[in-house]
């Protein structure tokens, strides 16, 4: 993949994957998603606040997107369950 993405960036992907279960029809608010952080993540308020940047840089970079429900939830595009699936094999970093 083209796009370089930062820790923070990779570790809300991976979390947003596997709160969904890696698939493309999943999509999770924040708070669920943040389930799936680190504990230093979610301890951590700068940490939280490259996460909330995250999902910014994330979408803009067409590898998460939003879906509008009662409260915004998030999940996988194609691209960002391509990305995992390459970061699983190594192929990424």
């Amino acid at each position: 993949m083209k796009e370089e993405i930062t820790p923070s960036e990779e570790e809300l992907l991976t979390a947003i994957g596997e709160t969904v279960n890696y698939s493309l029809g999943g999509h999770y608010s924040k708070q669920e998603i943040s389930k799936r952080l680190s504990p230093n993540t979610k301890n951590n308020p700068k940490r939280m606040k490259r996460i909330d940047r995250a999902y910014t840089k994330l979408r803009t970079k067409q590898l998460i997107q939003k879906h509008p429900s009662e409260e915004m939830t998030y999940g996988l595009t194609r691209n960002g369950l391509n990305y995992l699936r390459e970061l699983k094999k190594g192929n990424v970093k």
